[in-house]
């Protein structure tokens, strides 16, 4: 033998023990297009019961129209729009405490929801800037809105 075949040999035999193989001759066979069927054993029905209450849906509070500024002594007026039958209060907060007038207690919203409040403004309430608070309710659901007026 010769040096030459010598080293082939070696490397050869170095693949081989190496692990190093040749490549097929064929491609090896695609796994099956359909998937294999599953048995389940079928576990008993679970009802899910819910850990919290659902809360239901807010109600919608909008301002229609409302006073944005009136003199001592004279007349302001809000109106909003909401869910008919809906119950509302009015709060308006002076520096001196919350209105007291006339017309300003709880009301029903009538069949196309809007509730309208009219009270006259004392001819001695602080002048200001007062924040107006209406809270609504029509069962489990509630709504509210928040403005201002001025009293001059």
């Amino acid at each position: 033998m010769r040096i030459h075949d010598l080293g082939l040999l070696a490397c050869s035999l170095a693949l081989v023990a190496c692990g190093v193989s040749k490549p097929p001759d064929s491609p090896s066979p695609a796994p099956p297009a359909t998937p294999s069927p599953q048995v389940s054993l079928g576990t008993p029905a679970v009802e899910a019961t819910p850990s919290e209450s659902v809360k239901p849906k807010a109600l919608t509070v909008k301002i229609v129209k409302r006073t944005r500024s009136v003199s001592q002594g004279d007349m302001a007026s809000i109106t909003i729009k909401t869910t008919k039958k809906a119950q509302c209060s009015i709060d308006i907060e002076y520096g001196t405490g919350p209105a007291t007038a006339s017309g300003l207690g709880t009301k029903k919203a009538n069949g196309k929801g809007q509730i309208t409040w009219k009270w006259q403004v004392g001819a001695a309430t602080t002048a200001g800037t007062w924040p107006i608070t209406i809270g609504c309710e029509l069962g489990e659901r509630q709504g509210s809105l928040e403005t201002t007026f001025e009293v001059k």
